[in-house]
């Protein structure tokens, strides 16, 4: 599953909406068409559990950051949540 959430992500990058199908999906994560279908209905389905694993990161990130930061001031919590957002 998350070759498939990975493959769509940078083919959302590439080609965008538009061209996105779930054929160059499967075709990128290098599995059938058929067990993409098992986990996503279409490609609608599959954007919108690519909006949830990275609101997913981003959330657990901010958690992380804040934790990171000793709840000090807001830029330092801003800092710290950048920081482990990009590692």
């Amino acid at each position: 599953m998350e070759a498939i959430i990975q493959a769509a992500a940078q083919l959302l990058t590439d080609i965008g909406f538009e061209g996105l199908t779930t054929a160059r999906v499967a075709e990128r994560a290098g599995v059938s068409v058929g067990s993409l279908y098992q986990y996503f209905p279409n490609k609608q389905g599959l954007a919108a559990a690519l909006v949830d694993h990275h609101a997913e990161k981003f959330s657990a990130a901010c958690s992380q950051g804040e934790e990171a930061s000793g709840h000090g001031t807001l830029a330092e919590t801003v800092e710290a949540i950048i920081k482990v957002a990009m590692s």
